[in-house]
């Protein structure tokens, strides 16, 4: 069995809401309980020797759909507790560069959080090895369709016709800069394994996908590591 490294893991947190309904609390703990996780399993994803970790922390729908109450909520947990986690000492000893790609920051408006956010990506740019990226307000569609009309608004300025490759694209993708990702968990939906938003479509071409029913605030170290324990147990074929 010919079972490839890790270099590049994605994460969609799935199942806050119903983890919350679960234990009586409101749909929007959930998703405060499943913010307090991702630091967690970033920086064990960190120490396992990955050098790419992806969190998808809110859809663009999540925050132009749901209730006025839960963007609010997902808004203020993006704003103070992931970029809390962020500053910690710990990514910083880790070495970890920080981007955020998405909707997010447009949507909430609030250009002091902006400036900080952009702030803490240029600090840590000085480091190469690992990278964290959040993608908050994110669609896969919207990325790829802003990538085409960004290619072809460049074909009209240099007035040639572009030769479409798979490296031309990704100069245009959002997330671009990023390797192919080598797994893709998903929380809460074996009963239900899916995708959505076409999330990171020219990246999960040949990824593993694992669906596990544990929802995101009881994911853990535990549970990355049976993903991990999974995914050494498959055989990576790549299109052959």
């Amino acid at each position: 069995m010919d079972t490839q490294p890790i270099h590049h893991i994605a994460v969609i947190p799935d199942g806050n809401r119903r983890w919350a309904r679960r234990r009586g609390l409101p749909g929007p703990q959930g998703h405060v309980e499943g913010m307090k996780k991702f630091g967690e399993v970033a920086k064990e994803t960190f120490r396992l020797g990955v050098r790419y970790f992806t969190f998808w922390a809110a859809s663009e729908s999540n925050l132009t759909k749901r209730t006025k109450e839960e963007v609010a909520v997902l808004m203020m947990l993006f704003r103070d507790e992931i970029v809390r986690q962020l500053q910690a000492k710990e990514f910083d000893e880790l070495h970890v560069r920080v981007r955020v790609h998405g909707k997010g920051l447009e949507i909430l408006g609030d250009k002091k959080f902006t400036d900080a956010v952009r702030d803490l990506e240029e600090k840590s740019s000085k480091y190469t090895d690992k990278q964290l990226t959040i993608l908050f307000g994110y669609n896969g569609t919207t990325e790829m369709l802003e990538a085409i009309q960004s290619i072809a608004s460049e074909s009209r300025i240099k007035n040639q016709e572009l030769r479409i490759t798979d490296e031309l694209i990704r100069t245009h993708l959002w997330t671009g800069e990023l390797p192919d990702v080598d797994l893709v968990i998903r929380t809460g939906s074996a009963g239900d394994p899916h995708n959505s938003a076409g999330f990171m479509m020219w990246l999960t071409k040949e990824s593993q996908f694992y669906f596990t029913d544990t929802y995101f605030p009881d994911f853990g170290k535990k549970g990355l590591a049976e993903a991990f324990e999974e995914y050494a147990r498959r055989e990576r074929r790549l299109g052959k």
